[in-house]
């Protein structure tokens, strides 16, 4: 049996490599990237590693070619990755693949953020094709927290427009070692996963864990969407950046991401990781 991993250069792909050779030889992986020379470290040690792009779907065909189960992580493209996805999704069935996993996003119904529908529609695209498969409904990563350290103001204020929304953050670790079970186990086919941490945090808790790595207080408080986008751009963000951030809080404060499964630890083995823990541990 051949596992294939695309999106194998970024920080999941890499990941899940990790946890997939723990089960399986090198010589049964192959990852897949639109940069091989990133990957050399797992090329040392007896990994393939291909050159691909979603973008150029006649470099996929190939790349899927003898593989059985092939983890497809979603692009960063954001409105382009539904077109990227069924280029994948079409290469992968005239390739033979067994089992293609996808990694989605909870409660891709959700009209807010807007992204949910390429998740969607990606999806519905697995089904019309008939390849056979299981999702992976990832919620937002407990790393993005760390990342708003910069957004906490010298008075201690983090202000963000995400209302009273609650996240149950989930470690990228826990969704690699879940993408690692099902890629290397059975019984997974037509299944889907929801991957969420164990609680849903408000952006008051946030703030805690934010106090706690800066070693002092932090305070949440709500700003309107405006004046969030009026800050990131005096600030010199993009407006595509600018119109994805405010999008993704719009989702977070209708409670898109507050939901919490029992699916980590049923796949995994044990809980989830607290976002306390994933966010501490890399300070």
């Amino acid at each position: 049996m051949r596992i294939g991993i695309t999106g194998a250069a970024g920080h999941l792909g890499r990941l899940v490599a990790r946890f997939v050779l723990e089960q399986v030889p090198s010589r049964a992986v192959r990852l897949i990237t639109r940069r091989p020379e990133a990957l050399e470290g797992f090329q040392e040690k007896g990994v393939e590693v291909v050159k691909a792009d979603f973008d150029r779907p006649e470099t996929l065909e190939e790349a899927f070619r003898g593989v059985e189960r092939l983890l497809v992580i979603s692009t960063d493209a954001i409105g382009r990755r539904v077109t990227q996805h069924r280029h994948a999704a079409e290469a992968a069935k005239r390739a033979g693949v067994g089992l293609l996993v996808y990694t989605s996003s909870v409660n891709n119904d959700r009209e807010f953020p807007r992204f949910m529908g390429e998740h969607r529609a990606t999806e519905a695209i697995l089904r019309e094709l008939g390849i056979p498969h299981a999702i992976l409904r990832n919620n937002l990563y407990a790393e993005f927290i760390s990342g708003l350290v910069a957004q906490v103001g010298e008075d201690g204020v983090l202000e963000l427009p995400a209302d009273g929304g609650k996240v149950a953050w989930v470690a990228r670790e826990d969704c690699a070692r879940a993408a690692a079970v099902v890629l290397t186990g059975e019984g997974h086919e037509g299944k889907v996963y929801d991957i969420t941490g164990p609680v849903p945090l408000g952006f008051e808790e946030v703030a805690g864990l934010l106090g706690e790595v800066l070693d002092r207080r932090v305070v949440y408080r709500s700003v309107e969407p405006a004046v969030f986008r009026e800050r990131m751009a005096a600030a010199g963000a993009p407006g595509p950046l600018v119109d994805l951030m405010e999008d993704l809080y719009r989702g977070i404060a209708s409670g898109t991401f507050d939901v919490v499964s029992d699916d980590v630890a049923r796949l995994v083995g044990r809980p989830p990781l607290p976002a306390r823990e994933v966010v501490l541990r890399g300070v």
